[in-house]
């Protein structure tokens, strides 16, 4: 075991980090703040004494069921890689609203990255 692999932070995006309930999509719609960028829309608040949450949506006319997954996994792998620069008290929604076809992991991770930077919601 090297000393490069020690230091270096884990990239692991546990499970209870994702919320899926749709109690919590509605709460964060109604009662949360939002960011809008071309393609993807982000919903977040204070998360308050609860640990660090995430949720992923796109909407059902955007694409067939392999572009909305994509999309999905997209914003769920820019989320895990740069999850060591998001401040952990927020609760967070990201909503893929533009085109799918097209867009790649770079143009996803910079609009991403943009929203975070511009709500305030990175370290």
């Amino acid at each position: 075991m090297s000393v490069e692999t020690v230091n270096k932070p884990s990239l692991s995006f546990p499970r209870q980090w994702i919320f899926k309930k749709p109690d919590s999509f509605r709460s964060l719609y109604r009662n949360g703040r939002r960011l809008r960028g071309e393609i993807i829309t982000i919903f977040f608040r204070p998360a308050g004494d609860d640990c660090f949450q995430v949720g992923f949506s796109t909407r059902k006319k955007l694409a067939h069921a392999v572009g909305r997954n994509r999309a999905r996994r997209l914003m769920r792998e820019t989320v895990r890689i740069h999850q060591h620069e998001i401040r952990k008290d927020i609760q967070c929604l990201f909503l893929w609203h533009g085109p799918v076809k097209g867009i790649g992991f770079s143009a996803a991770e910079g609009e991403i990255m943009k929203l975070l930077q511009r709500g305030g919601l990175l370290k």
